[in-house]
């Protein structure tokens, strides 16, 4: 069976909290930060509304979300000193994620903290099969380095970061200079 990724997401697809170092972690980092406005894109449940101070969570495919909208449709209404994309920038083409990638730029502001959890291009393989027809982006960290190149980043901290379903994960955190 063939599903969309609009399908995937809204019919199958669940949190994984196990993250070691893109998931609770995250709270008293981002928190301590001071962050007027945070943005999590793709941000699924919305776990992180009330953990993380002014936080607004947008989603294309979860009611949960503050705004059901992707990223690529949210327009420029305000920046934000933080951005947090963990798990949401994995899906299409290069072109796909580089066009994402211009826009979360354009989102953030001069001295602001992005957050990634990035994919290596790896299904969900604990989904039963119902993954395998979405379109995993193969990040790699030669490939993140070349948008912070372009961009104007320091790459602060990169970890090998998988799940308790043995998935590996990248995680990444940017510092736009």
């Amino acid at each position: 069976m063939v599903l969309s990724i609009s399908e995937y997401f809204s019919k199958h697809w669940e949190h994984d909290t196990s993250y070691k170092y893109s998931w609770d972690a995250l709270i008293d980092i981002v928190n301590d930060l001071k962050p007027a406005h945070v943005l999590d894109v793709g941000c699924g449940n919305n776990y992180f509304k009330g953990k993380i101070n002014n936080l607004w969570g947008i989603d294309p495919y979860n009611l949960k979300a503050d705004q059901k909208i992707g990223v690529c449709d949210l327009g420029r209404y305000r920046t934000y000193e933080v951005i947090l994309a963990l798990g949401s920038i994995n899906f299409g083409s290069e072109t796909v994620i580089n066009k994402q990638m211009r826009i979360i730029n354009n989102l953030l502001e001069s001295n602001g903290h992005l957050f990634m959890r990035l994919n290596p291009g790896l299904d969900h393989h604990w989904s039963e099969g119902k993954s395998e027809d979405v379109n995993f982006f193969p990040w790699t960290k030669e490939k993140l380095e070349a948008f912070a190149i372009a961009y104007g980043y320091s790459i602060l901290e990169w970890q090998e970061d998988p799940n308790s379903h043995g998935s590996m994960r990248y995680y990444a955190h940017l510092y736009k200079w």
